[in-house]
């Protein structure tokens, strides 16, 4: 059994800016009305403003990029509706997932109640800081595990014993090859106080630290010059930050203690040694398989090994309670979603640095059960924030869902394909040919560190670099060379309506997602007697274009056929009224007591269905 003894660290919630605290006030206008719902302008505006839509048009009104998000956001509904008729948001998965999100705003809600409200950042705080900031300490420090030692020491050097002469014999010197400059906000208050007393030749008061007791030894004090204009308006923000850290910090220690006080967590011994003994086994056979002996992100187990561990565990075991904590205790089966919910992962295939760092996840996530079982308690779950964020995530979850059952059910036959490459060989017209640089991956995860870098201003190489899955496209230098639309629909209609130097994408073809840079387009003419490749050169693009089309025609025909049976109204005239923006961004958002969700959900472009519908909504002449 492993029972919780808690560290107290800080993990601080940063709540993503509003648009509201940019922009003017204005009505808030119900754009779309999906079913029972609405989409209003609050509602478009966040997801215009945190979630990322590469090549988004950069001046003007951006009026077809609004309307697009527009109807991928009416689209997001549609399918949703499909997702509840489908029973999707029954399975135990979906609730889980659901659920695992719940848990991260209620521990947030917490943190909002018991830290965040108490902070107050007062004007003597921040001239304090400021003061703080203009001066450097340079110090040498003693250091040891017992208080009475370290005040020892610093006796002998109050009675004469040269400080030099004790440090050089002592094991922290080889920390030491210098002086250490102390500035504001370099260590925690205690110790930062106690150095910033200090005058040359001075010894410190013994100061706890997280590692030990230290007397600091002041070397010299100076200033810097002093900040004007711009530079000390900036100045002036990193401080109020920095000052509201400190204090988050200091009421975040003493919530954990008064809260952990007593308390009795612990989880099953048994679940425990054989789940820590499964996850050593696995990680540590995957880093044997792994060509590289550099590793730099932590390495996890994939979604069908944690299904093996299941099976293996048995219905019984994993209904069994894994976190002991009355009257909310956590099972086997949920448990083992939390920790591939938050990616468990490791750097080193040794099995004792692997259960070290399962022992490390565990006693954080045991605390943040304890935490959330608070929140749910007082009915956090019912606080209107929580809720209307719960819902948009449900809805953009219910989607993405039925894209995947959708996703999962195309087929294309060999004969389809044999056929299409005949009309191909046989087609001939003025078109556009299109050279780009490519980047593929299937992970949806990896899309949105691509577009947050690419967004950042990293060359597109060296993304292409560090995240691309497709080894020919790495030894083409990742150029896919001149195609014509129609050989990539999706992406073709995309490259041809931006100019050379722009990014769009992702574009999902099949299991993997495309992003591009045009290098170059150019009108050519393909005739009867150009060159064609054999089939089986051109079998996979061929296929690829085909599973693409019926993809978007099936996902169309469940969105026409909601939009029939739940109704549909767009008011694409309202969509000027709203002053955004014209800044992309991926926006991550910092939960109180850790965890880090998506500001706004992202959801594919996805608007080919736009065109049968208003069809099927214009009146006959």
């Amino acid at each position: 059994m492993i029972r919780i003894v808690f560290s107290f660290f800080l993990i601080l919630a940063v709540t993503v800016p509003g648009f509201s605290q940019s922009v003017p006030v204005v009505p808030d206008p119900v754009l779309a009305r999906v079913g029972d719902q609405i989409i209003t302008g609050k509602d478009f505006t966040r997801r215009w403003e945190l979630s990322p839509q590469v090549g988004r048009e950069q001046s003007g009104k951006m009026t077809e990029s609004r309307k697009k998000l527009l109807y991928t956001l009416a689209s997001e509904k549609l399918l949703a509706f499909q997702g509840e008729e489908l029973g999707i948001d029954t399975t135990w998965l979906f609730r889980r997932q659901l659920k695992s999100m719940e848990e991260i705003w209620i521990r947030d809600q917490v943190y909002k109640a018991d830290i965040e409200s108490r902070v107050n950042v007062t004007p003597a705080m921040l001239q304090e800081a400021l003061r703080r900031s203009e001066s450097w300490v340079k110090v040498n420090f003693l250091h040891s595990g017992s208080e009475d030692s370290i005040r020892a020491l610093r006796v002998l050097i109050l009675a004469g014993t040269p400080f030099d002469s004790l440090l050089k014999n002592r094991p922290e010197k080889k920390e030491q090859p210098g002086y250490f400059e102390v500035t504001y906000g370099k260590m925690e208050p205690e110790a930062e106080d106690a150095v910033f007393k200090l005058s040359k030749g001075e010894i410190s008061q013994p100061v706890k630290r997280p590692n030990g007791y230290f007397v600091f030894y002041c070397r010299e004090t100076g200033n810097y010059p002093p900040k004007t204009g711009e530079a000390l308006k900036a100045l002036e923000r990193k401080l109020r930050d920095m000052v509201h850290i400190r204090e988050s910090d200091t009421y975040y220690q003493e919530f954990m203690r008064s809260f952990f006080k007593g308390k009795n967590l612990t989880t099953d011994g048994k679940l425990y040694k054989s789940l820590s003994n499964k996850l050593a086994d696995r990680l540590s056979f995957i880093f044997s398989t792994l060509n590289t002996k550099k590793i730099d992100k932590p390495v996890g187990l994939p979604a069908e090994q944690y299904q093996e561990i299941e099976k293996e565990f048995g219905p019984d075991s994993l209904n069994m309670r894994f976190i002991k904590y009355d009257p909310y205790p956590v099972t086997l089966r949920d448990f083992l979603y939390d920790l591939q919910f938050r990616g468990f992962g490791v750097t080193s295939g040794n099995k004792s640095s692997i259960k070290k760092a399962f022992h490390s996840t565990v006693e954080i996530m045991v605390r943040d059960a304890a935490i959330h079982a608070e929140g749910y308690k007082r009915g956090y779950q019912n606080n209107p924030e929580v809720k209307s964020y719960l819902e948009e995530h449900r809805m953009n979850m219910l989607s993405e869902k039925v894209k995947g059952r959708v996703f999962s059910k195309v087929s294309v036959s060999d004969s389809e394909i044999k056929e299409a490459w005949e009309k191909q060989i046989m087609r001939q017209a003025d078109t556009l040919a299109l050279n780009a640089l490519e980047i593929q991956t299937s992970s949806e995860d990896q899309v949105q560190l691509i577009l947050a870098e690419l967004q950042a201003g990293t060359d597109f190489i060296s993304v292409a670099e560090r995240y691309n899955e497709n080894g020919i496209l790495a030894e083409r230098k990742f150029e896919t060379g001149f195609f014509v639309p129609s050989q990539r629909p999706l992406a073709g209609q995309n490259l041809a309506g931006i100019e050379p130097g722009e990014v769009t994408g992702p574009v999902r073809q099949g299991s993997l997602y495309s992003l591009f840079k045009l290098l170059d387009k150019k009108r050519v003419f393909l005739g009867k007697n150009d060159p064609q490749k054999p089939l089986d050169q051109v079998y996979t693009e061929v296929k690829a274009k085909l599973w693409e089309k019926k993809y978007l025609k099936n996902l169309t025909e469940l969105t026409l056929q909601s939009a029939k049976k739940h109704g549909l109204e767009l008011d694409e005239k309202a969509l000027d009224s709203l002053p955004l923006t014209s800044v992309n961004l991926a926006a991550f958002q910092e939960m109180g007591f850790g965890g880090k969700i998506m500001a706004a959900p992202y959801t594919s472009e996805f608007t080919e269905w736009v065109t049968d519908w208003k069809k099927s909504e214009t009146p006959a002449p």
